[in-house]
């Protein structure tokens, strides 16, 4: 499985606060069956250069190398980011801000207002090169309330991911979740692991397995990012 929004990089973000705490969710991973993590700590591009993340990041990645040695070296590893939506997002370089060596780009949009913008600033950004995943798109009221906004940004050329714990929580999460799934609305599950939530990709995929059929939930869990190589 590939695991394509984590937050398991050291003293970064909101995610893992210590090495320590970061091994510990590598090896959570592992156990549930991911080979693939994409480190993807928070960008938020109106309170932080590029250059200022990049650096950051890239110590952090170092100590978590330096922490792994040579004991991983079955897991791959992709440096990304989950880029906080701005209006400001087409005026960066964001190649360094997506998935290693591919053209796609995690993106969050706000949590409480759809911006009107949201839809020709995506466009922009594909007309650049650039290929938005949008983060855990059930979690946001207006696309629960309006599905027809995800449809509309998935025809423009956006995928979505879903997050694990969305299927594993109470019964109205998972019902929305499987829903859009249902309807073709989620292209990618993710753990969105953070030091208090624990990837639990396997389970989330296995609900799906049971709901939906094994054949969907094998496709969530293994999206194809080859086909967006650089």
């Amino acid at each position: 499985m590939i695991d394509l929004h984590t937050h398991i990089l050291p003293g970064i973000d909101d995610g893992a606060a210590s090495v320590e705490e970061s091994l510990a969710l590598v090896e959570a991973e592992i156990d549930s069956g991911v080979t693939t993590i994409a480190l993807t700590p928070h960008f938020y591009p109106e309170r932080m250069s590029l250059a200022e993340f990049l650096d950051r990041r890239e110590r952090a990645f170092l100590k978590l190398q330096s922490a792994l040695g040579d004991s991983h070296s079955h897991v791959k590893f992709l440096l990304g980011a989950e880029v906080a939506y701005s209006p400001t997002l087409p005026q960066l370089n964001l190649a360094p801000l997506c998935y290693e060596g591919t053209t796609l780009l995690l993106v969050e949009l706000p949590w409480t207002i759809y911006p009107s913008l949201a839809p020709d600033v995506l466009y922009k950004l594909q007309l650049q090169g650039y290929t938005p995943i949008l983060a855990h798109v059930e979690r946001f009221l207006y696309f629960v309330k309006s599905p027809w906004l995800i449809e509309n940004l998935i025809d423009s050329g956006c995928f979505t991911q879903s997050s694990a714990d969305a299927l594993l929580g109470n019964m109205m999460q998972r019902r929305i979740v499987l829903n859009l799934i249902k309807n073709g609305l989620i292209h990618t599950l993710a753990s969105d692991t953070h030091g208090f939530r624990s990837p639990r990709l396997d389970n989330a995929a296995a609900v799906v397995a049971k709901k939906l059929g094994d054949d969907i939930a094998h496709a969530l869990v293994n999206f194809d990012i080859s086909q967006y190589s650089v």
